[in-house]
């Protein structure tokens, strides 16, 4: 019988490595090359940086509120979350990618809209599934509107002074205004407005409607930086005034502008509501059916409350004065409820940030 010399089974044993089938690959399909691979080089003989290999397939950006897993929330019919996979995903066409940016900009505000005050710590952590289902509605909303509209809405009221020294509502829409300034960018053809307005007694326009890019952007911010540190002398904490301006105002705007709107108020508030003998009143007409709220629920106009409550010393709010808020925003707190019940289903929810 023939020998076969070292070439030759070399040749063999390489030639049954590259036939068997459960050689390694990259995730993208692509042999790998087995050894050490030269690095790639650049001008001047220099090696240039970056993988060897191909940029592997393309993967899914997901958005899961803090306390879920990356499973949590797969089957809305049971339990509805703002499990956000495939929002915002990259796709491969011809070896380039491209943005979905609509869908990016309902994910990017989103998140803008968990994490609007880092100063203030608003707890996501303890979000109700409605808070959850509403930040998931925002961004399908704005993933399909030609406008989003976000009405910045806070309180002047006097209890400021002692429950927000330190003026953290400043830089929470100072936060929300640089966010939201990245949504055109992320978004493309999404055109992006917001305005700024207070309220105590009564509502008060301090920025109106325009784009939240460049002059329009720095007007906010200044105004935010220099205005609401000094208004904080409201004897009143006037729901009704705030609630009601908000929607007068987004409404307006989107009869304007023509086209799909995605509207939305951000609405910070130190305090419970207050004015006076006649807050049984005004309560009631917040909250009867058919009332203030829910004119903005069907509306399709979330309102997304942040409170900037203290538990205890000049200006603590009661639970019960809490709850009620929550039930303005969701529907229902601890025992309270606001609105007609249940709430429709074609109704805008709302969402419950408690800042801390």
């Amino acid at each position: 019988m023939a020998r076969v010399g070292r070439a030759g089974r070399r040749d063999r044993v390489g030639a049954a490595r590259r036939r068997r089938p459960g050689r390694s690959r990259h995730p993208d399909g692509v042999p790998r090359r087995r050894g050490r691979v030269p690095p790639r080089r650049g001008r001047g003989g220099r090696p240039r940086a970056g993988p060897p290999h191909p940029a592997p397939p393309r993967r899914r950006l997901a958005l899961v509120q803090p306390g879920g897993g990356a499973g949590a929330g797969r089957d809305p019919r049971r339990r509805p979350r703002a499990d956000l996979r495939g929002v915002a995903c990259l796709r491969r066409r011809h070896g380039a990618r491209e943005v979905n940016a609509r869908r990016a900009a309902g994910l990017v505000l989103a998140a803008a809209l968990l994490l609007l005050a880092p100063p203030a710590r608003a707890q996501a952590d303890a979000l109700s599934d409605v808070g959850q289902r509403t930040f998931a509605q925002v961004a399908g909303c704005a993933a399909g509107a030609d406008h989003l509209l976000v009405a910045i809405v806070v309180d002047e009221s006097s209890s400021l002074r002692a429950t927000d020294p330190g003026n953290r509502r400043v830089e929470a829409i100072a936060t929300a205004v640089s966010s939201l300034a990245a949504l055109p960018r992320a978004g493309g053809r999404l055109d992006v407005e917001a305005n700024l307005a207070t309220f105590g007694s009564a509502y008060t326009e301090l920025v109106p409607w325009g784009g939240v890019e460049g002059a329009h952007a720095d007007a906010l911010v200044g105004a935010a930086r220099a205005e609401l540190p000094r208004r904080d002398r409201a004897d009143e904490t006037d729901y009704r005034v705030a609630l009601r301006g908000a929607q007068q105002s987004l409404q307006q705007r989107q009869a304007a502008l023509g086209g799909t709107s995605c509207p939305v108020l951000l609405w910070f508030t130190d305090g419970e509501l207050d004015v006076g003998a006649a807050t049984p009143a005004a309560a009631a007409q917040l909250c009867d059916p058919q009332g203030l709220v829910d004119g903005l629920r069907g509306a399709r106009i979330p309102v997304v409350a942040v409170a900037l409550f203290t538990d205890s010393g000049p200006g603590a709010v009661p639970p019960a004065a809490r709850e009620q808020l929550r039930a303005i925003a969701e529907g229902g707190g601890d025992g309270t409820r606001c609105g007609a019940q249940p709430v429709p289903a074609d109704a805008a929810p709302g969402a419950y940030l408690r800042a801390d």
